[in-house]
């Protein structure tokens, strides 16, 4: 085991990277009921400019990743776990403004949206840029989506 790892506390190298990530790649974009913000994971390099959901599945799974390994008693376990939802909430809002092209014959979400985002959004999630899949976001968000529901599921 590197000395780097072996001599840090629980958690706070996996805290460390989630807080980078956030502070250089997501913003919020908008409010939800309650307050609680929705986040953005917004793209830079490779398909440069705006919302890839690449980007956005691999944020919702970062954070929820760390949220799963923290002890419920963590100082910071509440702040990875709020992250991970403002991270959801950016997904969900992609799926909610998906129209065009959409790789689903119908819907299955409650209100009648898709399930699955378009593969890219503007800055603000206000609106499709690329449409269509890409799995490997899907695929990131849904296993953070799971590890999100296994680190709270005894949360009151």
């Amino acid at each position: 085991m590197p000395t780097a790892w072996a001599a840090a506390a629980a958690g706070s190298l996996g805290l460390a990277r989630l807080d980078e990530f956030r502070d250089a790649l997501t913003a919020v974009v908008a409010y939800a009921d309650g307050g609680l913000g929705v986040r953005a994971v917004r793209s830079s390099g490779g398909a440069a400019g705006g919302v890839v959901s690449e980007g956005q599945g691999y944020g919702l799974l970062l954070a929820a990743a760390v949220s799963a390994s923290l002890d419920g008693a963590h100082a910071r376990r509440a702040y990875a776990v709020e992250l991970a939802y403002e991270l959801f909430l950016g997904w969900r809002t992609m799926c909610e403004r998906t129209s065009a092209n959409s790789c689903q014959s119908h819907t299955l979400c409650p209100g009648g949206h898709e399930c699955l985002p378009s593969w890219k959004f503007d800055n603000e999630l206000a609106a499709e840029v690329g449409t269509g899949s890409a799995p490997d976001g899907d695929e990131d968000a849904i296993l953070g989506m799971v590890l999100l529901l296994l680190a709270t599921e005894h949360d009151s």
